[in-house]
């Protein structure tokens, strides 16, 4: 599911090429994820897996955020994967721009 173990905790050793490679697949397997939920569930059911998206995509932010990617990459890549979960994710649109205008501070 998440490549979690695959993630390195801030290792100098990781090039920065490396880092973004890992973004680039963290972001495919949460493309796939996605498609995989939408195509498989019902959506009249009640407790459908789409109900899973917003942890789904808690947990690729947070495997994105170990990468320890400079922050211009750190910012590209988690606006990537929000727009990858932005429009099936339960979250209010207004809190969204807010967790982005938050993540931007950092």
């Amino acid at each position: 599911m998440i490549p979690v173990t695959t993630t390195p905790t801030s290792s100098p050793a990781i090039s920065d090429e490396e880092k973004r490679r890992q973004a680039r697949a963290i972001l495919r397997e949460a493309k796939e994820e996605v498609l995989n939920i939408l195509w498989d569930t019902d959506p009249n059911e009640y407790c459908n897996e789409r109900l899973m998206l917003v942890w789904l995509e808690e947990d690729y932010e947070y495997a994105i955020r170990r990468l320890c990617l400079c922050r211009r990459s750190e910012s590209t890549y988690l606006q990537k994967l929000h727009r990858i979960f932005g429009q099936y994710s339960e979250v209010i649109p207004e809190c969204r721009g807010k967790e982005i205008r938050r993540n931007q501070r950092r």
